[in-house]
């Protein structure tokens, strides 16, 4: 639910009964949420959501309360991860870019094998991001790799 500061109008965002998990975008006018195993996208000004991207069946997007779904620094972009459900998967997790105002998809990457991506930032310029990487096959204690990407927006 987005709140104004100013009125204390409320206006309900999405449908789900899970944690919205939901972030600004860098210029305050619209928020990127996950609902179920979608993204969307809140206008302010339009005062509607609308889906920018739905994962097909068996598999989720990364929960944004760990930086698994960032947007870019200038607004133009937003990284974020997709996995399978089943819990015997063996098929890596992927990094994806996506431009929220059209749509366009690219994949980034696979996370490094044995490692599920969370964390994800955008370094100031926008030119780089880094990923934190969990080891999936530790028994013990989590095993951290960190995994940077340079150059890798559409020019």
């Amino acid at each position: 639910m987005v709140v104004s500061a100013s009125t204390g109008k409320t206006k309900l965002i999405g449908s789900s009964t899970f944690n919205l998990e939901a972030t600004w975008a860098p210029h305050g006018e619209s928020l990127l949420f996950r609902e179920g195993s979608g993204l969307k996208i809140f206008s302010i000004k339009e005062n509607a959501s609308r889906t920018i991207y739905q994962a097909l069946a068996g598999k989720t997007i990364g929960g944004m309360e760990i930086y698994s779904t960032v947007w870019s620094p200038n607004g133009s972009h937003v990284i974020f991860t997709e996995r399978d459900t089943s819990a015997s998967s063996t098929t890596p997790q992927k990094l994806f870019l996506i431009s929220p105002d059209n749509g366009t998809l690219s994949t980034l990457g696979n996370a490094p094998d044995g490692y599920r991506l969370s964390e994800l930032r955008w370094s100031p310029d926008g030119s780089k991001i880094v990923a934190t990487g969990k080891s999936i096959s530790s028994e013990r204690a989590p095993t951290y790799g960190y995994w940077v990407m340079e150059n890798f927006l559409p020019k």
